[in-house]
């Protein structure tokens, strides 16, 4: 299994403790240690909007989407992330992998953490045959699991599927992150209509919440939070939302249009044709004129790769 540590180069003490962790396990370990806070270029800040998250915030962020990048890029089937600050169970292979093949065959996201100290109710647990330990988690707030389908971003299964729908939302030309990396989940679940899954009992522990590791977070993370979750951004979240399903149904409503218009055309074309056969008309059709060196793209996706997500489909991304 393809594992990916999110890891800050310089807490070296965090990269020996997980290595430690890792060792009698046979994962394809890879830290990913570009983007970091104080190291973070132009390519990667055009990604936020300006003045709302910190370094450190935009760091996390940046790498949990080099993931992503690496995950589609490479085709892994799926891939675990970590945080480097993560505490694993206890023969936590095995447990995992009990975990994996439980989830059903189209599964986009499965937090396995007990980040924010969020757990499936015994309510909901009972309502499943014994040794369930995968539950659907609604990309809403409900009755239980907070804010929406995350449940912090320090331990989580992705999909390839998955990957890619968060590649494409996030390469929106006009988009900019503006929310922590487990809200950003949130978000993206919503619009892109992700199917997440919590673990229950939960394996991994977050060290810097229990007091093993200090925060690696800016001092003023909570300020930041506060802001982000004013009622006046969750407005302009949902307003965000709804213009982007509106441009669709109007790109589709086009569409439908154009696609009548070229069927008319097509029949006049036939009457026309059959006419000019039979001596009545030699004159082209009004109205209709060839364009030069246009190749057909019926599908609407840029790039070569099609639907393949080949070199090129994403302008923001390096592949």
């Amino acid at each position: 299994m393809k594992v990916f540590i999110i890891h800050y180069t310089k807490l070296q003490e965090r990269m020996t403790h997980i290595r430690k962790q890792l060792a009698p396990y046979g994962f394809d370990v890879e830290f990913v240690t570009d983007h970091d806070g104080d190291k973070l270029t132009k390519d990667d800040l055009v990604f936020f909007e300006p003045d709302i998250l910190t370094n450190s915030e935009m760091s996390i962020i940046r790498k949990h989407v080099a993931c992503y990048e690496s995950v589609c890029r490479d085709d892994h089937e799926y891939a675990l992330i970590l945080e480097d600050d993560v505490i694993l169970s206890a023969d936590f292979e095995t447990k995992l992998n009990n975990y994996v093949s439980q989830l059903p065959p189209r599964w986009d996201l499965c937090f396995i953490g007990n980040g924010c100290d969020l757990h499936v109710p015994d309510s909901i647990i009972s309502k499943h045959p014994p040794g369930t330990n995968i539950f659907r988690r609604s990309n809403y707030n409900k009755e239980w699991g907070g804010e929406g389908a995350s449940r912090c971003a320090d331990s989580y299964l992705v999909s390839r599927k998955c990957a890619y729908k968060i590649l494409e939302y996030l390469d929106k030309p006009d988009y900019r992150i503006s929310v922590e990396q487990d809200h950003l989940l949130n978000e993206i679940s919503r619009y892109k209509l992700l199917t997440s899954y919590w673990a229950e009992p939960t394996i991994v522990e977050q060290g810097s919440m229990n007091g093993t590791f200090p925060s690696s977070l800016d001092s003023d993370r909570y300020r930041v939070r506060q802001r982000l979750m004013s009622d006046s951004y969750k407005k302009s979240v949902v307003d965000d939302m709804n213009r982007q399903r509106n441009e669709k149904k109007l790109a589709a409503t086009r569409e439908t249009q154009a696609a009548a218009s070229r069927r008319r055309q097509a029949a006049q074309a036939k009457r026309t044709g059959s006419e000019t056969a039979g001596g009545l008309s030699d004159r082209p059709l009004a109205g209709i004129r060839p364009v030069a060196g246009r190749p057909a793209n019926r599908m609407g996706l840029r790039g070569t790769g099609g639907g393949g997500g080949g070199k090129g489909r994403f302008s923001k991304f390096n592949f």
